[in-house]
């Protein structure tokens, strides 16, 4: 009986509810992110950048949210130099993001270097634990700079938070 509902509803509307499963993991969405900020980096437009990477415009903010959260991809402007990337959640292992991400970074084809520093700070009236990454810059040689930044606590969802800076601006 149940199967006949699903598939009245298929029909009726075209397609099956997504189910959370369907989705990326908040962890998948850092590290497209992070591939947004690099492809700004390199001189590809913000919003072509956020296009590819499944994020919609939202005011100056590129936005995707999910059933397990959200993620905003903040292009550069006058006062930020950097692209950045943040994630919001009601339940976020900070060290499963954590792990995801330096992966990424300190894999091949990134180039980056080794962790440079983790410190503790805070960011705003925010504690946080700051990560900071050199890398090369791209085809031109110079150095970047990635810095995750893990909040404990936000007015979002009130949970954590991750956000993670892509120098853009090397000047």
């Amino acid at each position: 009986m149940m199967q006949r509902l699903l598939l009245a509803a298929v029909l009726a509307f075209g397609a099956a509810p997504a189910h959370a499963e369907d989705e990326p993991t908040l962890e998948q969405l850092a590290l497209d992110g992070i591939r947004a900020c690099m492809s700004i980096a390199e001189g590809r437009d913000p919003a072509a950048a956020a296009a590819i990477f499944g994020l919609t415009a939202q005011d100056k903010v590129f936005v995707r949210e999910t059933d397990r959260g959200k993620i905003e991809l903040l292009p550069p402007d006058a006062d930020r130099k950097s692209c950045r990337t943040q994630i919001y959640a009601l339940d976020l292992d900070d060290t499963v993001m954590w792990d995801t991400v330096k992966g990424f970074l300190t894999t091949p084809p990134q180039a980056y270097s080794p962790l440079q520093s983790r410190i503790a700070e805070s960011l705003g009236s925010y504690a946080s634990r700051t990560s900071i990454w050199a890398a090369s810059g791209g085809t031109d040689g110079t150095v970047a700079l990635v810095t995750l930044y893990e909040v404990l606590a936000n007015e979002y969802y009130h949970g954590p938070k991750i956000l993670i800076d892509f120098l853009i601006n090397k000047k």
